[in-house]
């Protein structure tokens, strides 16, 4: 009988995120009144690295998510419940309004999709699968939760479909999930066989090779659909890292999305998360509206979305997820970098130490502060005029920096790493000079230093009035 031995072994596969100065402390994490959404999310007309609500609003998602935010881990002896509502007030109180809300496709967690009536055992000895009948707990709590975000101001990336539930990714995996799929010829009374080659696994599942099965898969979508399209704060989210065979599977299914929803009172954007080891192409020839790269192995500086992201130039709206870029991993430098050059980061916490401890391990020393730069980033885009901002890099000596020439240019400087040395930043003035107000954030203290009006022009040099990684909001002042 295959059983999960150890919890952690499987979930570390799913993780392989001048003048006198006026000193003024930023609220350290508190519930932060996070804005309701207004309207399904559409790509911003005048901005399309964002997205905008229905009254207008443009929204920047930022966020952090965690495995277990949907269904519950079933181990041999019990299953691992998840305070859903205590998550949701986390990720408020770090000023977050974005997580992907995990959906696994191995009945290691539930509830599942389907009905397990029999007759006949699967090989984890539970009921077989009757993946015919669905299983409205799935669907009702899918519902409840991206209604309890909403309330939170959360938006929510709906996953459809998992990459981890049928391949074992890695060779030194203790475990092969796809022994516990619902599409496993042993799992269920239908005689579906989602291992048409007999490799052991099920990546044909995530292909178009099997027309009936592509149907039943079809008729999932729909019925997640019919479950969230009442809310406004939904997107879709095809695949968590699918097998690389998979771009035509999931681009049908974004096409099922968009065709299914022009029946229904709301559309929502879907996001097409990078498949596992496919190339970067693939994402911007979607019709999905948002796409989330991945460092590709091996490992080239002109994608490297982790150590020096990419400017966006607009084509698509970009979630930058630590899940693609490291798994468990992340740092405060990645989340102002992303920020500056356009994108929406978004982090994979292993969120819960009692459960996750080994993972939590990992990240202990930086998760705090990648944490609060995310949430310090988000309160920026919330006070800057985000829609007319795009990344200027030419601007700035340091090469990240937002700006609307002339009116605000927001600027990070890393740290260069001298000892007791502050950041200095070169900004470019001279095709905008005028009276400006000079904002420091410190990062690490969450502190913020501004400075009286003044007026600048031509190359102007600004050293942090702080030593480290240095934040520079420069905002013109009011006529």
């Amino acid at each position: 009988m295959l059983r999960v031995r150890k919890l952690g072994a499987y979930l570390l596969g799913l993780m392989l995120s001048c003048n006198v100065l006026a000193c003024t402390e930023l609220r350290t994490p508190a519930e932060s009144g996070s804005v309701q959404a207004s309207g399904p999310l559409q790509v911003d007309a005048v901005n399309p690295r964002y997205f905008s609500d229905g009254s207008g609003r443009v929204v920047y998602l930022v966020g952090s998510h965690t495995w277990r935010n949907l269904q519950d881990v079933v181990s041999e002896k019990s299953r691992l419940s998840f305070d859903y509502s205590e998550y949701l007030r986390f990720l408020t109180r770090y000023h977050l309004n974005f997580f992907r809300l995990w959906r696994q496709e191995d009945a290691l967690f539930e509830p599942m999709p389907y009905l397990r009536t029999g007759p006949g055992v699967a090989l984890d000895g539970g009921p077989k699968f009757d993946v015919n009948r669905i299983n409205p707990l799935f669907f009702e709590r899918v519902s409840a939760r991206v209604e309890e975000a909403g309330r939170h101001g959360m938006y929510v990336a709906v996953m459809l479909f998992q990459g981890w539930g049928i391949e074992r990714k890695t060779p030194e995996r203790p475990e092969n999930p796809w022994a516990f799929h619902p599409f496993h010829h042993s799992n269920n009374v239908n005689g579906v066989d989602g291992d048409r080659d007999g490799d052991g696994e099920g990546s044909e599942t995530h292909s178009l090779t099997d027309a009936a099965m592509v149907d039943r898969q079809e008729d999932f979508v729909r019925q997640v659909v019919d479950a969230v399209n009442p809310f406004d704060n939904v997107l879709y989210e095809i695949a968590n890292e699918s097998t690389p065979g998979s771009v035509a599977w999931q681009e049908h299914l974004v096409a099922v999305i968009h065709d299914y929803e022009k029946t229904k009172p709301k559309q929502h954007p879907v996001l097409l998360s990078a498949p596992w080891g496919s190339k970067e192409a693939d994402l911007w020839k979607s019709r999905a509206e948002a796409v989330s790269p991945a460092v590709p192995a091996p490992y080239t500086p002109e994608y490297a979305y982790r150590d020096d992201p990419p400017a966006n130039d607009g084509r698509k709206v970009i979630i930058n997820d630590t899940d693609h870029l490291w798994g468990v991993g992340g740092t405060s430098d990645w989340v102002w970098k992303s920020f500056t050059r356009g994108l929406n980061p978004i982090y994979m916490d292993p969120y819960d130490p009692a459960t996750d401890a080994e993972y939590f391990e990992l990240v202990r020393d930086s998760r705090e502060g990648v944490l609060l730069s995310l949430g310090q980033t988000k309160r920026y885009a919330d006070r800057i005029p985000l829609r007319t901002m795009v990344p200027q890099s030419h601007l700035c000596s340091s090469r990240y920096c937002l700006a609307d020439p002339g009116r605000a240019y927001l600027v990070y400087a890393p740290s260069n790493g001298a000892a007791g040395g502050a950041e200095s930043i070169e900004l470019d003035l001279q095709q905008h000079s005028g009276s400006f107000t000079v904002e420091w954030l410190n990062p690490r203290l969450d502190q913020t230093h501004v400075e009286p009006t003044r007026r600048l022009s031509g190359r102007t040099r600004f050293v942090a009035p702080f030593v480290g990684d240095a934040v520079l909001y420069l905002r013109a002042s009011q006529p």
